[in-house]
């Protein structure tokens, strides 16, 4: 989600003139740096030693203020130790070694001075013709003054700024709280011994660390005697003059840990996250009855990647979370820092990084400490330390590429299946399985110009000539529209953002792609701009003041060819959803717009309607209505709302509202929601559901809402809303107003363009919605495909499933067919949305897109599956179903990669990770650069392996038989052998229900059962044979089988199979009866490569015994080799090379025995990827080790398998070839 890019930036910090003081006087020890603080904007960064204060500008990265204490201040007062922020930014605190308080106020000098100001040179040579050679943004120019300092005589151990005070934690164990003006707060004191939740002998309860969150109404506290714990502060009523305005509750301590170093508070996502002495972090919930704190999940590094973490990195000395708080950033006291997302899963770490060789890495392990985020989460600030130093004497900027997600969950179940990552200036898009289809306009609407001083279309003059497109690929010169996206492509497509809209709305704050792919917006502090790739053109305001004007916020999507969002009308100060068309240029005057009452949140679409979530905890439902651009009316239909495909020429109406959602037993601040997405998911697959489902993420914790029927009462525990209570969040519900409005009046009128429109479907009552199930908790990010058949009404609430359970398994065909044949009518009430049509086309598959995908940090993924009856249960009736029977299951899956996107279709997750390049000495800085590496992986064997765990074995055959013409399904079963034997195998516990043998009886239904067993087995260690070969047969009768079936290249697979199990004379002996078929077939490719491996027997063998021993520890690498209906050709990628035999042992290889033979070329990955290429008259295995034949017979060794084939991973195997053509897959 967050990914590190390029190289770290060191900040240039004046530290040597203090060294050359040091030398001539002792007293003043060396300049360090002690403390990194950003303030709430993250645009001013604190850089504190221990006897300056700096202020430095975010972007672009200078000094604005320098102050250093004088010598008398340093005697008087102490060194500084630690500093804080005000809230507002206008003081700042800092802490001494003398236990003194020294306040400083920050302020602007002058509003409209600027710090820094460019003017060009008055030569003609010399001026700068282009924008982006100016720094347009404003540097204030600040001021700090010391206003008055506090001696606190207990000593200080730790400070926390609040919004009214600073919380100062003594050595005595005390809390209490000083006013910014310097004055004492008497209401806030109390002493740890006072709330400890037991009487104790130990007196050791010095606060180390402490930090509060109103959100979750307490402080989060180490000691320094390793303990750590909550502090509920609970709030007196201000009538109530003999208590305090604060009262803590009782403390309550973390079960079972007692070597706490750091912490931070997640206000998002109510988490407390602490740093350990043993390397770990540890993230706690707490609870909602009585506010006890569980243990949530760890930060580990994982031991076969990290051993040895403990004692290489040391303790997690600083934790600090994300502006958006999705990702963590933690660091290791004796070097290293890592970015985790907030549930767990590793993002980057620089431990893993390429320092070069082994000695180099250790001199190198540089130690980050004092870590702070810059705005948006684009920079990330550190203290460093290299091995050579002593104590932190240098800073580094980190530059970050976050995902879309990240920065704007309302894109969550959007249909896009593209993973999109924007940093402070560029946009990093991988395609995933949509083509980008050009679209030329005939009507010139595309290259209207915008008028004013400033340029709408940005990209000079294009040529609009398809064979002129951009290519996914730099080395190809097909065209965009002609050339077959991949799916596993590693390449991205980086996109330059427009300078002259960044110089005055930095930073980017929202982005958002369409469905097609081809269609990108962004959003900074004012205004928007979007680009198209096919005309590789920005569009931005022709007039600059309407892009002033108003600020996006809360969500920014794409409905068709339209761009939603939700902002802030500077001129009015009014909230509102806009609505600009994507082919038109950027004009108020093609604007629809509506006014909200509050600021919006959260949103989501579904066809044609909004979904919203506003800051005053309200719910609103609008409809997007249809003008139809081939009809002069633009009159609203009262019977249908029509959704129309983008090739029908659709525009946009107007925005109108149609009622409030309320959701009974809820009771949440809406700034927990973390995402709400409108869609037709069920707890029924196959219910006509007329009305949509809502997707509520809280906190973490996905809910399912659907519809309250009339006849529901509140207390109706079958819904489940009885047991989800106690689930529930125990926080009030945040209904303040803003600007003197918490609601849509009651007459349900809502100005829009200045006209009042009626809601139709309004009859003034609120829409009731209930909590029917609590689907996962630990979610970060979900996707759902679009719904299968969907026919807007007026009537109707939102789309409804129309098709049946008969209907969800027609053929392609019919499919087709059906779709043709609504074309013909042309009825406008048939018309389709291109979500519709696109759920169509992928009804081939219906458990894979009527599916709720998960993602969960580091539990991996998560797959909501329906359970669809089979064609013998549709037959029943309604009055014989088994009603009781589970409609859909959860599944988990195991990913090895940060998923990103979906494919839903193609059963495959996109991802991304960090990776880095080693450049060498020459290098200006010790650290490696950053790059994004595409990644993916396969998950349909993960699913195929939870259904025959749960002896649902004809659900998992239907999704494996809708998925044999994926081209690497045959690999998939692999690895559904491959892991599952390998873990029976390998278990030293009794299995008394075991898995492999429904595995096996579940790949014999399918005709390349041989293959995958023959290539599974020589892609697994020799010790693991004979539990296969008991389950799935002699190997003698499946050589003979496939014999007996003309599978001659599989038969001599087997071979090899027999040499490693049998005498030489039983493997010699097949081998003769193998090749009197390959004569008779006239194979003689294959029979060449027989002859080679009989001549390679020696005669001394015959009757030796064969020596079973383990093979060697060799690489995992991923292979694939199978034929369907048509053959299909993997081959490891990246590198071709040519393999001498003299590079290859003595008398073990088969290309020793004929020296005159050609050598043939291997392939070589160092990614562990597959790369699937054109099909091919057979399949062919290639490793690292020996070359390869068509059979597999050329690079067979006399001893181990291992040698030429190395052991399936599930790690690096489950990746996705790394090029698979749409073409070649959906043939």
């Amino acid at each position: 989600m967050y990914y590190p890019v390029g190289w770290p930036k060191n900040i240039a910090l004046d530290l040597k003139r203090r060294y050359l003081k040091d030398e001539l006087s002792g007293d003043v020890p060396k300049e360090k740096i002690l403390d990194i603080s950003s303030n709430n904007e993250r645009n001013l960064i604190l850089i504190l030693t221990n006897i300056s204060l700096r202020i430095w500008f975010c972007k672009p990265s200078v000094e604005i203020v320098f102050h250093t204490r004088n010598e008398n201040s340093i005697r008087t007062f102490g060194y500084n130790l630690s500093a804080d922020w005000r809230p507002d930014s206008g003081t700042i605190v800092v802490q001494t070694t003398e236990d003194y308080l020294l306040f400083y106020k920050c302020g602007l000098k002058d509003p409209n001075e600027e710090l820094f100001r460019q003017e060009d040179s008055n030569v003609a040579g010399f001026r700068r013709e282009s924008a982006e050679l100016f720094i347009q943004e404003k540097i204030p120019s600040l001021y700090l003054v010391f206003t008055i300092s506090i001696k606190i005589h207990p000593g200080i151990s730790s400070i926390m700024s609040a919004e009214e005070e600073v919380v100062v934690c003594t050595k005595t164990s005390e809390i209490f709280g000083i006013n910014w003006d310097g004055t004492m707060d008497y209401d806030f004191n109390f002493k740890i011994s006072d709330i400890l939740p037991f009487a104790t002998t130990e007196t050791d309860y010095t606060i180390s660390d402490i930090k509060y969150s109103s959100m979750i109404g307490g402080f989060s506290i180490v000691f320094a005697n390793g303990r750590g714990g909550f502090l509920p502060l609970l709030a007196q009523s201000e009538t109530d003059e003999s208590e305090a305005k604060y009262r803590p509750s009782r403390l309550r301590f973390v079960p079972d840990v007692d070597n706490f170093v750091c912490t931070a508070i997640n206000h998002k996502y109510q988490l407390l996250a602490f740093g350990l002495r043993n390397a770990e972090g540890l993230l706690c919930c707490v609870d909602d009855v009585n506010a006890s704190v569980l243990i949530s999940h760890r930060l580990m590094l994982s031991p076969s990647s990290f051993p040895n973490a403990s004692s290489t990195a040391g303790p997690m000395c600083c934790v600090q979370w994300s502006p958006d708080s999705n990702v963590i950033a933690t660091s290791w006291e004796k070097g290293g820092f890592a970015l985790w997302s907030v549930f767990g899963a590793l993002l980057a770490c620089s431990l893993s990084w390429d320092y070069g060789i082994v000695d180099n890495c250790r001199s190198n392990l540089n130690a980050f400490s004092h870590l702070a985020w810059g705005r948006e989460g684009y920079q990330l600030w550190m203290a460093v330390k290299n091995s050579t130093s002593e104590f932190f004497d240098s800073v580094h900027q980190l530059s970050l590429a976050k995902s879309v997600l990240a920065c704007n969950p309302s894109v969550m179940g959007s249909p896009g299946e593209d993973v999109l990552l924007i940093t402070e200036d560029r946009i990093y898009l991988g395609v995933g399985a949509a083509a980008v289809t050009p679209e030329v306009q005939i009507n010139g609407a595309e290259n209207q110009g915008n008028s004013g001083g400033r340029s709408g279309n940005l990209g000079g003059d294009i040529d609009h000539n398809i064979d002129n497109l951009p290519s996914t690929n730099a080395a190809s010169d097909v065209s965009w529209e002609r050339q077959p996206v991949e799916i596993g492509n590693h390449q991205w497509i980086i996109i330059q953002m427009p300078s002259s809209y960044l110089a005055n709305n930095w930073p980017i704050r929202l982005a958002a792609i369409n469905s097609k792919g081809n269609c990108i917006a962004i959003a900074g502090s004012n205004g928007f701009a979007h680009y198209s790739l096919v005309t590789r053109k920005w569009k931005l305001f022709g007039n600059e003041t309407q892009e002033k004007d108003f600020e996006v916020r809360g969500g920014l999507l794409w409905w068709n060819d339209y761009i939603v969002m939700s902002c802030y009308n500077l001129v009015i100060g009014n909230y509102e959803i806009r609505a600009y068309p994507q082919k038109m240029k950027l004009d108020n005057q093609f604007l629809k717009f509506i006014k909200v009452p509050a600021e919006v949140h959260l949103m989501s679409v579904l066809d044609n309607r909004l979904l919203t979530l506003l800051l005053d905890g309200t719910i609103h439902l609008f409809n997007f209505d249809i003008a139809h651009s081939n009809s002069s009316s633009t009159t609203h239909h009262n019977n249908h709302h029509h959704l129309n495909h983008p090739n029908h020429g659709t525009n946009l109406a107007r925005i109108q509202f149609i009622n409030e959602i309320i959701v009974d037993m809820l009771n949440v601040p809406p700034q927990c929601v973390t995402s709400i997405v409108l869609s037709t998911i069920h707890n029924e697959p196959l219910v006509k559901a007329s009305d949509p489902s809502i997707l509520l993420n809280i906190c973490g914790r996905l809910f399912l809402l659907e519809r309250k029927n009339t006849t529901d009462t509140g207390n109706n525990s079958a819904s489940g809303v009885g047991s989800i209570e106690s689930n529930s969040i125990s926080t009030s519900v945040n209904n303040s107003t803003l600007h003197g409005q918490s609601s849509i009046t009651s007459n349900n009128s809502i100005t829009s363009n200045g006209i009042d429109h009626e809601s139709e479907e309004n009859d003034g009552t609120p829409i009731m919605y209930r909590i029917v199930s609590k689907l996962a908790s630990g979610v970060e990010n979900i996707w759902i495909s679009r719904p299968t058949n969907l026919v807007i009404q007026s009537n109707v609430i939102a789309p409804s499933i129309s098709s049946s359970s008969s209907h969800l398994s027609q053929s392609n065909s019919s499919i087709n067919s059906s779709i043709s044949s609504k074309s013909e009518t042309q009825e406008p009430t048939r018309i389709l949305s291109n979500s519709s049509i696109s759920a169509l086309n992928n009804s081939d598959r219906p458990h894979l897109t009527n599916a709720l995908w998960l993602s969960c940090g580091s539990n991996g993924m998560g797959v909501w599956l329906p359970l669809l009856p089979s064609s013998d249960e549709k037959t029943f009736p309604s009055s014989r179903a088994h009603n009781f029977m589970s409609k859909r299951i959860m599944l988990p899956i195991n990913t090895h990669i940060y998923p990103l996107a979906v494919l839903f279709r193609d059963a495959v997750v996109l991802g991304a990770e960090n990776d880095t390049i080693f450049v060498g000495k020459s290098c200006p800085i010790n650290l490696p650069f950053c790059v994004i590496s595409r990644t993916s992986q396969v998950y349909i064997h993960h699913i195929l392996r939870g259904l025959l765990r749960q002896n649902l074995g004809i659900q998992a055959w239907e999704i494996a038989n809708s998925c044999t013409n994926l081209p690497y399904f045959p690999h998939s079963l692999e690895l559904l052998l491959h892991e599952v034997l390998e873990e029976e195998a390998t278990s030293s516990q009794p299995i008394p229900d075991a898995l492999l043998p429904r595995v096996i009886d579940f790949i014999r239904e399918f005709p390349f059962f041989l293959e995958t067993v023959v290539h599974c087995a020589r892609k697994t260690e020799l010790a693991l044979w004979p539990h296969l070969f008991t389950v799935v047969g002699n190997p003698k009768d499946l050589f003979q089988k496939c014999l007996d079936e003309d599978r001659l290249e599989t038969a001599a697979s087997f071979i090899i199979i027999l040499q490693n199990l049998e005498k030489s004379s039983v493997s010699r002996q097949y081998a003769t009866k193998l090749l009197e078929n390959v004569k008779n077939h006239c194979r003689w490719s294959l029979a060449k490569d027989l002859v080679r491996f009989l001549s390679a027997i020696d005669s001394t063998d015959f009757e030796s015994p064969v020596t079973k021993t383990s093979p060697p520890v060799s690489v995992p690498v991923s292979h694939a080799s199978h034929h369907n209906s048509h053959t299909i050709k993997y081959m490891l990628s990246n590198s071709l090379s040519n393999t001498s035999s003299s590079d290859l042992p003595d008398g073990h290889h088969l290309n020793n025995c004929v020296a005159s033979l050609p050598q043939r070329k291997r392939t070589q990955s160092s990614s562990s990827t597959l790369a699937l290429h054109s099909p091919s008259s057979a399949s062919t295995y290639s490793n690292t080790t020996s070359s390869s034949s068509t059979s597999g017979i050329a690079s067979a060794s006399l001893g181990t398998p291992s040698s030429s084939s190395p052991p399936l991973s599930s790690s690096s195997a489950e990746c996705i070839p790394n090029s698979i053509p749409l073409k070649a897959r959906d043939r």
